[in-house]
């Protein structure tokens, strides 16, 4: 429903529950009869799961399911066996096993989702950030639990997942931001009702940051950053709960490796046009929350599309960096000629040769800037001026 509140968890309210329950004290104290079924069966049937809290609800047809209740009794708080298994949107496969009870309605199965496709599902990402979800293949293991009077999650899922072919585009500037190549992710406690995600560890394969540099000097990645953030705040105690974070839920994800990533930087700025890529990203986010004032900690390598190597270190809040961030990032052995187009429209000359080494180090402490920057320089050579 628009609040939140599943329906079938109203199907017998609460208080229609303790009349039950009263009423069938009441008979047995009078009249001993319990009623049981030994096995119930429906096979080939069909459902549809429909969700109000969107402007347009969002509509799950469920076609070719199994059911298998065991154990079905009439006594309170007794455990029916449950076996399920069901179609999703025609080629996806859910499956189910474990217990059902009907009063209080509880569940506690095992479940398995095979290939389901997340494009209809954007709906729920766009609530969490500025993005447009284009394609993925979705499988998942784990259990689901339904509890109503868990006040910590009415809905509660722990397991891993894994994304495959995800194709993912920003909504801020309307170009591509973010690139996705496969995903998995292990320890999952994830939970609804109120809404709360926990992660131990997100694998990332040949994902990639594209950041552009419009012909304004806008840069994509910042005014991505600034629609997730939605203001925030200016300062925050550390281990303190970050507010005005685009209410994002609660989330916690302890690690995030990068296996074989790649980064764009494009300048639209230069007289010429300006790409550079780089290349076999490998390293570890960790410590990601939405809700503490603690930063991420960041520690990435990768490789030069030019020739040489970078590897970046340090602290960044991710979803306000100008509140916190201090980062060192070394790169060695960069040849300087692919970097002709910014040297024209820095100094005005290109390059025709050289080498150099960098360190450099930057920390944004609510909003103030201190950078501390080391360049060696080796066999350079610039061609004539370009006016």
């Amino acid at each position: 429903e628009p609040d939140g509140t599943p329906s079938w968890a109203d199907l017998v309210p609460e208080k229609t529950q303790e009349q039950i329950v009263e009423t069938y004290e009441k008979v047995k104290d009078q009249i001993d009869i319990d009623a049981k079924l030994g096995r119930f069966q429906a096979r080939n049937s069909r459902a549809l799961f429909e969700n109000r809290t969107f402007a347009e609800p969002h509509r799950v047809e469920v076609s070719d399911a199994e059911l298998s209740l065991t154990d079905v009794s009439t006594e309170p708080e007794s455990q029916w066996g449950l076996v399920a298994s069901a179609s999703l949107g025609g080629e996806s496969k859910a499956s189910a096993e474990g217990i059902f009870m009907a009063l209080p309605v509880t569940l506690d199965v095992q479940v398995e989702l095979e290939s389901l496709e997340l494009s209809p599902y954007q709906a729920y990402v766009e609530q969490a950030a500025p993005l447009q979800l284009l394609a993925g293949l979705l499988s998942t293991e784990g259990t689901v639990r339904l509890a109503p009077k868990d006040e910590t999650g009415k809905i509660k899922f722990r397991g891993g997942l894994a994304v495959q072919n995800l194709d993912l585009d920003e909504t801020v500037t309307g170009g591509t931001l973010i690139g996705w190549g496969d995903l998995k992710v292990d320890g999952i406690e994830a939970a609804l009702a109120p809404m709360s995600l926990k992660v131990a560890k997100a694998d990332v394969y040949s994902a990639g940051l594209e950041v552009a540099v419009a012909e304004d000097g806008t840069v994509n990645l910042l005014q991505f950053i600034e629609a997730l953030g939605d203001g925030g705040v200016d300062t925050v105690e550390e281990g303190e709960a970050t507010e005005g974070k685009r209410d994002l839920p609660p989330a916690e994800i302890a690690a995030v490796e990068l296996h074989d990533c790649y980064g764009v930087y494009r300048d639209a700025t230069t007289p010429t046009p300006f790409e550079r890529k780089v290349e076999s990203i490998e390293g570890t986010v960790s410590n990601i929350s939405t809700t503490s004032g603690k930063p991420a900690e960041l520690e990435i390598r990768a490789a030069l599309d030019s020739g040489g190597a970078v590897t970046v270190e340090g602290q960044m809040d991710l979803l306000q960096y100008t509140r916190l961030t201090d980062l060192a990032v070394d790169l060695s052995r960069v040849q300087l000629s692919p970097m002709s187009p910014m040297s024209v429209k820095i100094i005005g000359f290109p390059i025709e040769n050289g080498q150099t080494t960098l360190d450099l180090d930057y920390q944004i402490t609510d909003y103030q800037l201190q950078s501390t920057n080391h360049v060696e320089v080796y066999g350079l050579k610039l061609g004539e001026t370009v006016s």
